[in-house]
């Protein structure tokens, strides 16, 4: 945008949605950031943190305070008074930290470190098939896999083998034991019954 032939930042408006504007609040943070990036947002610094109202009622801000939120100074007290307090819970908190080596002294450095290389290249370096922060990608060009759940049918071995199953199960041994008449029937019947029922499978796993 262009205003009397200077060249202002990108103008962005700050929606809160739902969340409770109270002061200090996270999504302040959230702006403070976005502002100090460039964005133009209008706003004023009455809900910073360390903000608050003198005798006469004035809105009053503190640098000072706000400053330590910004550099996790917050984060560093908490950290050393959970340390003298519970020792076991501290490691539990904050084992990443410890694991990197990162203790409430150190915590502003490190928040300055981060500060320098965001200046330095804003820009973060992904994979060009990374989506989001997570290490998903995007599928590869082309028609999807296509997933079938359908059940083959027995091939002729496997019918015998299954009726082998039936007779021995029925106390058959070898065909003089089996009674034609009466066997067949059954053996046909648990046949076909299978037969329906691997059919019927396969109707209801086609239509999911």
């Amino acid at each position: 945008m262009e205003e009397n032939g200077e060249r202002r930042p990108f103008k962005a408006l700050l929606d809160v949605g739902l969340k409770r504007t109270t002061t200090g609040a996270r999504l302040f943070g959230a702006l403070k950031g976005a502002t100090d990036g460039g964005l133009y947002v209008p706003h004023n610094q009455k809900r910073f943190p360390g903000s608050h109202k003198d005798e006469d009622g004035e809105e009053q801000c503190d640098p000072e305070k706000h400053r330590e939120y910004i550099f996790g100074q917050h984060v560093a007290k908490y950290m050393k008074e959970l340390q003298e307090e519970d020792e076991e819970k501290y490691k539990r908190q904050f084992g990443k930290y410890i694991k990197e080596g990162v203790d409430a002294d150190s915590l502003e450095d490190l928040y300055e470190k981060v500060h320098k290389a965001i200046r330095a290249d804003p820009f973060v370096k992904r994979d060009p098939k990374e989506i989001g922060n997570g290490d998903k990608v995007r599928a590869k060009a082309g028609k999807p896999e296509k997933k079938s759940y359908k059940t083959l049918r027995k091939d002729k071995t496997q019918r015998v083998n299954t009726i082998k199953q039936i007779l021995t199960a029925r106390g058959v041994k070898t065909l003089k034991d089996w009674k034609p008449e009466e066997e067949t029937a059954v053996v046909e019947d648990e046949a076909e019954e299978e037969e329906e029922d691997e059919e019927e499978m396969e109707d209801l796993m086609a239509e999911l």
